[in-house]
């Protein structure tokens, strides 16, 4: 049936759990960043509980283009809006707050530019599964590969036929191939 109805029954199951004990005293930590599943709403609650401003940054789970497909790229022009405020501090110190501004471009970059290519990208394969697009699309995508460039300082997207891998590549990459399956039998692994 799919990931998407399995989340939403886990969300359905968690959804009156309340933080207790240890999950409490999270807000008392300044986190770099915190990673859930989230399937409930227990570290958003722990800090609502104590008055604490937390963001959530949705995961791949909460990734649905086909509500709106502009919603994720906007929320990243929003957050990009942040990092440019985000003030890394002025003490020569060891600073962590200035390490963190410091990779806040590249993370906003890198998370736009996976974005851009999903939302572009209407079919599922592999990792990337879309509701709105559950099936692969051989026929268009089996051939034709998101090319993510700058131009003008902006990230942009355009899709390119797949060029066919050159023949001295190919053999190189049968020759590693080869070499790993050797090894492994060696090892006792390539039964």
């Amino acid at each position: 049936k799919g990931r998407r109805p399995l989340i939403d029954h886990l969300r359905k199951r968690l959804q009156k759990v309340q933080p207790t004990g240890s999950l409490l005293n999270f807000p008392l930590y300044e986190w770099k960043s915190i990673y859930t599943t989230n399937y409930d709403r227990l570290i958003e609650d722990a800090y609502a509980s104590a008055g604490v401003d937390i963001e959530p940054v949705s995961s791949n789970f909460d990734f649905q283009i086909s509500k709106n497909p502009d919603e994720a790229i906007e929320d990243l022009k929003a957050f990009e809006a942040r990092r440019i405020a985000a003030y890394p501090g002025s003490s020569r110190k060891y600073n962590s707050g200035w390490h963190q501004a410091l990779d806040l471009k590249n993370m906003v970059d890198v998370s736009y530019a996976a974005t851009l290519a999903a939302v572009t990208r209407e079919e599922s394969r592999g990792g990337h599964t879309r509701d709105d697009f559950p099936v692969p699309d051989d026929e268009y995508w089996g051939k034709t590969i998101n090319i993510i460039y700058m131009e003008n300082g902006e990230i942009k997207v355009r899709q390119d036929p797949v060029v066919e891998m050159r023949d001295d590549l190919k053999d190189a990459i049968k020759e590693v191939k080869d070499m790993i399956a050797e090894r492994a039998a060696e090892a006792g692994g390539g039964k």
